[in-house]
């Protein structure tokens, strides 16, 4: 249908422009119509290296707001502040929780989260009072002790996302045009090595996009 057709903003080429709708308006969702974010929030998105997550880095990295991350790998977190996030925290280190707010010095408002599990519950800790967590995805499973007296306490607000609508692709295409955004890409794939994406994918190392070249 023509009205779901965009315009591939002119600084991007096509293996750039190929990563942006699904993981793009996930993350676009996640923060500017959940989460309202600007340039004075203090973000923390958790599991950098996936496409959403490194999408939603580059987003919020043009809004101007301080980026905090976590990662099982200190390669990406290290990827992540070459990007332009002030730190990060591997979820590994038993202490992390503690850690980042150490680090971001307890002023965390907001969490993008794509993982749930066991760490879902630190968010509440981490967070600082009205702060906002948005979840659009739970690839480690449901929440773990789920502490609510945090929740009421700290007045904190919850948003669950997933993708998102025509009007929200729209924005998104414009932002990306004004603010020249770029995807993160982790490799360009031929069609005929594609089963080297999977084993990429399986093991969990790239951080971004795999894109396929046919």
């Amino acid at each position: 249908h023509h009205s779901c057709i965009y315009k591939k903003p002119s600084h991007l080429n096509f293996e750039h422009a190929a990563v942006i709708p699904l993981a793009g308006v996930t993350a676009f969702r996640a923060l500017f119509k959940k989460a309202k974010i600007n340039k004075y929030d203090n973000i923390l998105i958790t599991g950098i290296g996936g496409g959403v997550a490194s999408l939603a880095l580059v987003f919020a990295l043009k809004t101007g707001a301080n980026v905090f991350v976590t990662s099982g790998t200190d390669s990406k977190i290290q990827k992540a502040i070459s990007l332009g996030a002030i730190a990060g925290i591997n979820y590994n280190n038993n202490q992390w929780d503690k850690k980042m707010i150490e680090l971001s010095e307890n002023k965390i408002n907001v969490v993008i989260d794509g993982t749930g599990g066991g760490s879902f519950s630190k968010y509440l800790d981490i967070l600082n009072y009205g702060g906002r967590i948005v979840s659009y995805g739970a690839t480690l499973g449901c929440a773990s002790e789920f502490n609510l007296h945090r929740i009421f306490w700290k007045q904190i607000k919850l948003f669950g996302t997933t993708m998102g609508s025509p009007k929200d692709f729209a924005e998104m295409i414009d932002f990306i045009d004004e603010n020249k955004v770029e995807p993160v890409i982790d490799e360009v794939i031929s069609l005929e090595n594609v089963s080297d994406a999977f084993r990429k994918l399986n093991a969990g190392n790239h951080f971004g996009k795999l894109v396929v070249r046919i």
